[in-house]
């Protein structure tokens, strides 16, 4: 589509930049929400750098992961990699993508860790915004996803035809546009959630809704992707949906035990 532009000289990849904008437009709208609640602007942007963090480590961490025979290789040759000069090079091959998934509990992990220091924030508000938040970032990003011709779908008789994708077995034939489907799941999560929240409905919840519902969307548009057969790891699945399946039912037993602990506290003792 259109991965990239110059300026001034220089090449700007559309993804990082649209991913960038994603992430300002996020912050801006977590800390809109957390100075509703009294939350000092500092507090929630410290909390969503931490999970930043954990975002940019774990999602290229499991796209290392996923690609373990290079790791392998690397393992057994590191002798002669060493005395080259080229483990860098080899690094960056290995683990140069990302993985949504991966930053995904990346970014949880380092957010829950950044609560547990915190014991006296708010930890069900900022659990809250950040299940808001996600599925907003997720969706810009997906347009970068899309120019970028990353992340292409199958093959169909009708879709996006892509010439100048960063990958090239996605150029040249019709390809269903996956990327702006989970845009768009995404981008309606993010409403579902955010009117759940303005409506106080659901507190302390929100989270395992998001990863309920994405979960459920993700694992039927992975069929919907052209560059499955790369990813699929047992039984035809590829490895998110098999993360997504395992994410939706946490989540789900989740909801389950605290909906049922809500009963039982509400329910009048009799003696």
């Amino acid at each position: 589509m259109f991965p990239s532009f110059t300026l001034f000289g220089k090449t700007i990849e559309m993804y990082p930049l649209t991913a960038a904008a994603g992430a300002i437009l996020t912050l801006l709208f977590a800390d809109r929400l957390a100075r509703k609640q009294g939350v000092h602007a500092f507090y929630m942007i410290e909390f969503l750098l931490w999970s930043a963090t954990g975002v940019l480590i774990g999602s290229h961490l499991l796209y290392g992961l996923i690609h373990w025979e290079e790791i392998r290789f690397t393992v057994r040759h590191i002798g002669q990699i060493l005395s080259s000069g080229n483990l860098l090079p080899y690094l960056i091959a290995i683990f140069g993508g990302s993985v949504f998934y991966g930053g995904l509990l990346g970014g949880m992990a380092a957010g829950l860790l950044f609560l547990k220091r915190k014991p006296d924030y708010d930890r069900v508000l900022f659990l809250d915004i950040a299940a808001c938040s996600i599925p907003l970032f997720h969706s810009v990003a997906r347009i970068g996803c899309f120019l970028a011709g990353c992340c292409y779908g199958a093959e169909c008789s009708f879709g996006i035809t892509f010439r100048r994708s960063l990958i090239p077995g996605a150029n040249g034939v019709n390809r269903f546009p996956v990327q702006l489907a989970e845009a768009l799941s995404e981008l309606l999560l993010f409403f579902f959630l955010y009117t759940l929240y303005q409506r106080k409905k659901e507190k302390g919840r929100l989270l395992a809704l998001y990863l309920l519902l994405y979960g459920i969307a993700r694992f039927f548009l992975e069929f919907l992707r052209g560059d499955d057969d790369l990813r699929k790891i047992f039984f035809g699945l590829s490895t998110s949906q098999w993360i997504a399946v395992l994410t939706a039912g946490a989540a789900l037993v989740f909801l389950f035990r605290s909906r049922t602990k809500k009963q039982r506290a509400s329910c009048p003792v009799r003696l």
